[in-house]
């Protein structure tokens, strides 16, 4: 995509302007490279939990996010923990298991 070029302007407002768009863009690409790791990281910590308790990609995520409602942490904090950790945080596994619907059974 090629940037638009506005010819500049009699007041210097032009200036201000790209300077604006500039760090917008800047804030953009921070946003998108925090989002860029936390799918990573959710990503890694799924496979940790579909090898260590043999669960398909959606049983691992469903877990996952059950544990992140329970312990009422963001999605991403319980993934990092878990990539740490090796497996669900102390007190949400069994909970989460416990109250999980019946594609998660599996888990033991």
């Amino acid at each position: 995509m090629t940037a638009r070029v506005d010819p500049p302007r009699e007041d210097g407002s032009g200036f201000s302007d790209r300077s604006a768009a500039l760090n917008e863009a800047r804030r953009r690409i921070e946003h998108l490279e925090t989002a860029l790791q936390t799918n990573r990281r959710i990503g890694v910590s799924i496979g940790i939990l579909m090898s260590r308790h043999g669960l398909s990609e959606d049983h691992a995520f469903n877990l996952l996010a059950r544990a992140s409602q329970l312990s009422n942490r963001k999605l991403r904090d319980v993934a990092e923990e878990v990539v740490y950790e090796g497996d669900l945080p102390h007190g949400t596994a069994h909970t989460a298991e416990d109250r999980s619907d019946s594609d998660l059974d599996a888990v033991g």
